[in-house]
């Protein structure tokens, strides 16, 4: 369409309203999204600005951290330049176009005569263009009207001219009122602002696909970024076509913009051209002023204008969500730099701190075990010179290697980089927090389209991240924390073991060298055999060290490549459709599982009473059907301990005498002093301590030690003796036979005290009181002071009196056998005379395998644990790895272990030594434990239960106390223990019997049902 001028129009009123128009509208529409556009290609430029000064973009990559570094910054300088454009357009959005245009509207409208009186020559109605049929008998009654007043004219004309009067003018005028501003109102509404959606829309359309198209370019040069960092072939790329499609981009945008402003130009002359054919129409019937009513007009100016926002709300939720679904990739991959970045500095921190730090140390180590072995090797073959040497190179160790190589390593180890992992996952916890909590996006990917609010979809990438990706990262990250750290135990216990089995080696053979078969030449054997362990050792501690590097270099990489695939899956909407319908489900049925967990609860809680009440039942029915068995005769035979049980303890010693000598030090069943065997009694080390501190505040204490044999009381005394300052004179006796009379009694304080015979019990009590200094006495096995018979409690009586009289001046401690302590608080209430009351509980399962585990590693040798054969059969042992296959045997043994020993480490000791089956190669083989069944017990005479339940009140009793307890001749006690001691029933190491340690705990089970014990 040619641009028709102003002086083109045949209304003058409406030239001026167009020029008009052309200096206030046409001009600020143009302007707006000219503004808009602008904005736009400065986004573009921008974005090309920070390409181009990426040093390696499209170029081979040879520093990979700088690389990173280089696509960090840009990544955040592009993040901040997305973010700054939207604010920047939702501080002015499409939307704000209505507000403006409607302002500048009015004030142009209000500028144009409201109304315009149009006098002009009447012209008669076409019936044909009338578009009312209802209208035709008006139009006709007006046209012949018309038709009347011309003749009436004309006739009145004639007569005049006959009378030569002037003539009037024949033609018939009529007045019109035309309301201009409705008129200019209801054209710029209904024609020119719903008539220019279209050539918006074109522009916004096309403008947003340009962006859209830049959007593609920064996802190939991320894909390539991404290949590069997970060590991927990929193609260079091609940068003169990225940049011309920057360059097109731009071009576009201009040429949309001057399409704009040619659509726009035309549509505005042409709605003029049409007010200015309609202002001749306006006030006839043609266009009656009822369609320009103020209330008409207005309400289409209101609808046009709704229409209008509507569509330009529409693109400017289009356009937000186009740069919040950008920005929300660039966030995803900002995050993957920084998360990458942080693992590489973690990474290399590790790697250098094991190159610098750590290696050196290990080698200085290695050497000096190596120049101390060939020492020992060329110190000469006489006892004389090999016990220097061994005294030289022990001194020597324990200055220069212990206390300085080994503890400087050591604190290396502690210190060394696990906390970086934590430090790692703070600042990924960090990273992920600053990701938005809220982003928008529409599904399609239809950001070329107008868009209702309903087709917008809200995302909050935050809590995507921290339900997905962010917890498989983490559980990355603490597995190998997890390694981490059980590594670096390792390696420090296997430093710590090394020193222990070095000065462990060279101590025993000193001691070597002092027994008859210590020759020469076996002594310099073992001390080299000692240094090759230790050296061993050293090695599987820096091979450990070897294994983080490993598993940080291929384990954590993947995790961080897996983490990095989980976050980019939020760039696909679909997938965020889905994990946001995944998120809802999960917290659904985490309300359900709550419920459902409450009523497992109280099933639960249910259970053990109806088992406890069923067990109950089913025991009284099976002695009753056991009674009527008796009573038919139906009897089972009876089931004595085999053979095999019998010799178990004989059988144990004869293990231990075939076992190295470093192994016989250490698994020989006597208590211990040393700390590196101490486990698991800081509780009842605690009660001793505070006890002792109770006592110097004036308090009267007294304790008392109650555990089984065997269960550690001897240790727990010598370590609380060995590792704290008790400026006391200590007294110290363990009872290894009954005081049964007085003057044993006194004899026994006389040789305790070191003191002259005393003569009574008020004696011994003021000689304490009037002592000059306090003092700590212990007495072990206090059962020992009575006998369970008339008259034999006397001793423990005075005991309790010498006790209560001297606690001023005495800190009395005493251990005794939990079952005898109970059956002596039932009698004569033992409880009333300690004060204090320390219980020495059973060990866990985890204890047990940490006391033998440190054991075993004193010595240097590793273990190899033999399966069995219905293990080896098992489909559950065969589907496992070599590797897992160890760790599986040795855990099922220990847990049979802690079962037959019932928590005691004596009796877990002896299992453990039975279960040796030689040595290969630095290695001891461990058999498997053969189940023993116990059943025989129940079978027992009510005289055998007799018996083993006084050897148990007295914690063993030689022939004749048992002949006194029982009320028996020796012959006839000998007649009723003998026999019991073939069966594997007792024991009788020296003189004293005793309760086979095998089958302990079960009789006192057995017993404590049959009310023999309480």
């Amino acid at each position: 369409m040619t641009r028709i001028s102003s002086m083109d129009y045949h209304n003058k009123a409406v030239n001026q309203a167009y020029v008009a128009f052309l200096e206030h509208i046409e001009p600020l529409v143009l302007e707006f999204y000219g503004s808009r556009i602008k904005e736009q290609a400065a986004l573009v430029k921008s974005y090309r600005l920070l390409y181009k000064k990426l040093p390696d973009a499209g170029t081979s990559i040879d520093d990979l951290l700088t690389h990173v570094d280089q696509q960090h910054e840009f990544r955040k300088k592009l993040l901040a330049l997305l973010d700054k454009h939207q604010n920047e357009f939702s501080a002015s959005a499409y939307g704000d176009l209505v507000f403006h245009l409607k302002a500048s509207f009015n004030k142009w409208l209000q500028a144009q005569p409201e109304t315009i009186e149009v006098r002009e020559p009447y012209k008669k109605y076409l019936l044909g263009v009338l578009r009312n049929p209802f209208l035709y008998p008006h139009a006709a009654f007006l046209n012949v009207r018309y038709e009347a007043k011309v003749f009436w004219r004309h006739l009145r004309n004639s007569i005049r001219k006959v009378f030569r009067k002037k003539p009037l003018d024949p033609v018939v005028y009529r007045t019109r009122q035309v309301p201009f501003q409705a008129l200019l109102s209801d054209y710029f509404h209904q024609r020119y602002l719903l008539s220019s959606h279209q050539p918006t829309t074109d522009l916004l359309s096309k403008s947003s696909r340009l962006l859209i198209q830049l959007w593609k370019v920064d996802e190939k040069l991320d894909a390539y970024n991404q290949a590069i960092l997970q060590n991927e072939k990929v193609s260079e790329l091609d940068t003169e076509a990225i940049s011309e499609t920057m360059e097109t981009i731009l071009h576009g945008q201009k040429e949309a913009m001057k399409s704009f402003e040619k659509e726009l130009s035309e549509l505005g002359l042409a709605c003029f051209k049409d007010i200015d054919d309609q202002f001749p129409l306006v006030d006839t019937l043609y266009v009656p002023l009822s369609r320009y009513k103020k209330e008409t007009v207005a309400k289409n100016a209101h609808k046009a204008d709704g229409l209008t926002a509507h569509l330009l709300d529409g693109w400017s939720r289009s356009y937000k969500a186009l740069l919040d679904d950008w920005a929300l990739d660039v966030e995803i991959t900002l995050l993957y730099f920084s998360v990458f970045d942080a693992f590489h500095d973690l990474q290399v921190k590790i790697d250098r701190h094991i190159e610098t730090d750590l290696s050196p140390s290990f080698q200085s180590i290695e050497k000096f075990l190596s120049d101390s072995r060939q020492r020992i090797e060329a110190c000469g073959t006489t006892k004389k010179s090999i016990r220097e040497m061994l005294i030289k190179e022990r001194s020597e160790s324990s200055r220069q290697l212990i206390d300085k190589s080994i503890a400087s390593l050591v604190e290396k180890l502690t210190i060394c980089f696990t906390t970086d992992f934590d430090k790692l996952l703070n600042k990924t916890n960090t990273l992920v927090d600053k990701v938005s909590e809220k982003r928008v996006y529409i599904k399609a990917g239809r950001y070329d389209e107008s868009v209702t609010e309903a087709e917008v979809e809200q995302i909050s990438p935050s809590e995507l991240l921290h339900f997905e990706a962010l917890p498989r990262f983490k559980e990355v990250v603490e597995q190998i924390k997890q390694f981490t750290d059980k590594q670096l135990e390792d390696a420090r216990a296997m430093i710590l073991g090394m020193s222990t089995v070095w000065d462990f080696s060279l101590e025993s053979t000193l001691l070597m060298l002092d027994e008859p078969q210590g020759s020469p030449e076996k002594a310099v054997h073992g001390a080299m055999e000692g240094a090759d362990r230790a050296i061993e050792h050293l090695k599987e501690a820096r091979n450990a060290l070897g294994h983080i590097r490993e598993t940080i270099h291929s384990d954590f990489h993947q995790g961080i490549i897996r983490f990095n695939v989980d976050i980019q899956r939020l760039k696909n909407t679909e997938n965020i459709f889905e994990l946001n319908l995944k998120i809802a489900r999960i917290k659904a049925l985490e309300k359900s599982r709550q419920l459902r967990q409450k009523g497992i609860q109280m099933v639960k809680n249910l259970i053990p009473v109806v088992v406890h009440t069923g067990k109950g039942l089913y025991i009284d029915l099976l002695r009753i059907v056991k009674d009527i068995k008796a009573r038919a005769g139906f009897v089972e035979n009876q089931k004595y301990v085999t053979f095999e049980l019998s010799e178990f303890i004989n059988e144990t010693q004869e293990v231990l005498k075939k076992l190295p000598f470093v192994y016989q030090r250490l698994f020989q069943l006597t208590p211990t002093d040393e700390s590196r065997f101490f486990v698991n009694r800081e509780k009842e080390l605690g009660e001793l301590k505070q006890s002792l501190v109770n006592w110097k505040k004036d308090r009267f204490i007294s304790v008392a030690l109650i555990g089984d044999k065997g269960s550690g009381v001897t240790s727990l005394l010598n370590y609380f003796l060995a590792n704290n300052e008790v400026d006391l004179r200590i007294d110290r006796q363990t009872l290894n036979e009954k005081l049964n009379t007085e003057q044993q009694y006194l004899d026994f304080f006389s040789a305790l005290f070191e003191q002259p015979a005393f003569e009574s019990n008020q004696a011994i009590i003021e000689y304490l009181n009037n002592s000059s200094e306090s003092r700590l006495v212990i007495l072990e096995n206090l059962h020992h002071f009575y006998l369970k018979k008339v008259n034999g409690f006397d001793n423990l009586q005075r005991l309790f009196e010498l006790m209560s009289n001297t606690m001023k001046k005495v800190l009395w401690v005493g251990a005794i056998t939990k079952h005898v302590w109970s059956y002596l608080d039932k009698t004569i209430q033992i409880s009333n005379y300690f004060t204090n009351e320390v219980f020495i509980s059973s060990l866990s399962p985890e204890a047990l395998e940490e006391i033998i585990t440190r054991r075993n590693k004193i010595s240097g040798f590793r273990l190899h644990f033999i399966p069995e054969a219905e293990v080896l059969d098992s489909k559950a042992f065969r589907a496992l790895s070599e590797p897992e296959k160890q760790p599986f045997l040795r855990k099922n043994l220990f847990k049979k272990l802690s079962l037959l020993s019932f928590g005691n480490i004596s009796l877990a000791q002896l299992y453990w030594l039975r279960l040796t089956r030689g040595v290969k190669d630095n290695t001891i083989n461990i058999g498997y434990i053969k189940e023993i069944d116990f059943s025989f017990i129940k079978e027992l005479s009510a005289a055998e239960l007799f018996v083993m339940q006084a050897i148990i009140l007295h914690d063993g009793l030689i022939l004749e106390d048992f002949a006194r307890v029982m009320d028996k001749t020796e012959a006839a006690s000998k007649n009723v223990l003998v026999p019991m001691l073939e069966k594997g029933l007792l024991i009788r190491p020296r003189q004293k019997y005793n309760i086979n340690p095998i089958i302990f705990n079960p009789v006192v089970s057995y017993l404590q049902s049959r009310n023999f014990l309480g």
